[in-house]
């Protein structure tokens, strides 16, 4: 009876999957899983999480209710460089949470920080001078912002350990690992969920290699989050744009 199904199914372009096999490898199924690790090993009276590229909070809130349920200690670090957004990030009422209003990157500076209409697609980067070929126009705003790199607020705040690191910052995660190269080569970032930007939507396009070149040496590619993509293959040959999230884990960590 069920290839039955399966076989109507297919022929209106439609396919059945065991969605409860699938639910078990789930993004915060994984991060849960790592920072459970993380505890059981007893070495740190409380978790020291960042959140780079905070949007409206929505991240670490659903983290935070994880670690509420295990009982665990925490502290976020919360950073948006969109000033519209730190309201809704501080009704989200994180406990132990510090937000700062201002970027990560490569190196202390100024930039202008593109706020898109389209808010969660804002961006330090310019998007690409075709991107709006395929999508229907909106506004995009100038905002001078501070950058800080990890390496430097780490040293500045005496943070000599962080358990989970999260970056989207919409083609500009790369740059947010370079600012973090200090951490990375001392093995004091436990686990990493990043974003990959690749194709035509800013006018860097990020690459594995980009990752890999600064990860390779100390930590191991865990898993690739490919989203709401129900495809059997994720290519450029079905959408110009792919937006993957990435798990590296610290090789000490998995050993």
């Amino acid at each position: 009876m069920k290839n039955i199904l399966k076989k109507i199914l297919e022929i209106f372009g439609f396919k059945l999957l065991r969605m409860k096999e699938r639910n078990k490898h789930t993004t915060f199924g994984i991060i849960n899983h790592l920072l459970n690790i993380i505890t059981k090993s007893g070495k740190y009276s409380h978790l020291t999480i960042f959140d780079i590229g905070g949007n409206v909070g929505e991240f670490s809130k659903e983290l935070e209710t994880h670690l509420i349920k295990e009982k665990n200690e925490y502290k976020f670090f919360i950073f948006e460089p969109n000033p519209n957004l730190i309201k809704e990030i501080k009704q989200k009422k994180i406990k132990n949470s510090n937000i700062f209003n201002y970027g990560i990157g490569d190196k202390k500076e100024e930039k202008l920080f593109k706020i898109h209409d389209h808010h969660e697609k804002s961006s330090f980067l310019n998007i690409d001078k075709n991107y709006f070929k395929n999508e229907k126009k909106y506004n995009i705003y100038d905002f001078k912002c501070k950058i800080e790199t990890l390496d430097s607020f780490s040293n500045e705040n005496k943070i000599d350990h962080i358990n989970f690191l999260k970056i989207d910052t919409q083609g500009y995660n790369a740059k947010v690992l370079e600012g973090a190269k200090n951490l990375i080569k001392n093995n004091a970032i436990d686990f990493i969920y990043t974003e990959i930007t690749i194709g035509p939507k800013y006018e860097l396009n990020e690459t594995f290699f980009d990752f890999e070149k600064i990860l390779n040496e100390n930590y191991d590619l865990y898993g690739i989050d490919v989203g709401q993509y129900y495809l059997e293959v994720i290519s450029r040959r079905s959408m110009d744009q792919l937006n993957l999230d990435l798990f590296y884990v610290n090789k000490k960590m998995i050993q």
